[in-house]
C-alpha cells in the first residue's frame, strides 16, 4: 500500500511544516508547534474571536517557559474549512537542555474553553 500518495502537507498562512515523528530536539533548533483548531459551525469559522493559548512548561517544575497567548486563531482560517491550521515558531533557542510540556487550548467567541492539549518533548 502507498501512503504516500495519501499524504495531506501540513500548510498554515502559506508555510508548510513538516513532521517530526521524535519529541526530543537539540539546543537551538527551530522549534514549530503545529496544531489545527475546529470550528464547530460556520458562524463560529468566521466569526471574528477564536483565541488559541499556546505555552512552554518546565515538566518538572511547573514553571512557564514561555506563553503565546492569546493567539487570534481566526487570522489562520482557510476560507470553506471549519480547520482552522496554525504552525506557531516557539523559541527553541532560549529553552536549556530538560523536559518540557506544549500546552494548547483554544476558546471560541462564547468563551467556551476547550480542554488543554498537551504533548511532552526534551532538548538535549
Amino acid at each position: 500500500m502507498n501512503l504516500a500518495s495519501e499524504y495531506l502537507p501540513l500548510v498554515s498562512q502559506n508555510i508548510q511544516v513538516t513532521p517530526n515523528g521524535d519529541t526530543r530536539f537539540h539546543h537551538g533548533e527551530p522549534l514549530v508547534a503545529y496544531f489545527e483548531v475546529y470550528a464547530a459551525s460556520r458562524s463560529e469559522q468566521s466569526s471574528s474571536s477564536v483565541n488559541t493559548d499556546v505555552r512552554i512548561v518546565d515538566a518538572k517544575t511547573g514553571a512557564l517557559i514561555e506563553s503565546v497567548t492569546p493567539l487570534n486563531a481566526i487570522s489562520f482560517r482557510r476560507p470553506g474549512s471549519l480547520a482552522i491550521p496554525i504552525a506557531v515558531n516557539l523559541a527553541g533557542d532560549k529553552l536549556s537542555p530538560g523536559l518540557y510540556h506544549l500546552e494548547v487550548n483554544a476558546t471560541n467567541f462564547l468563551g467556551t474553553g476547550s480542554a488543554a492539549r498537551t504533548t511532552y518533548f526534551e532538548v538535549d
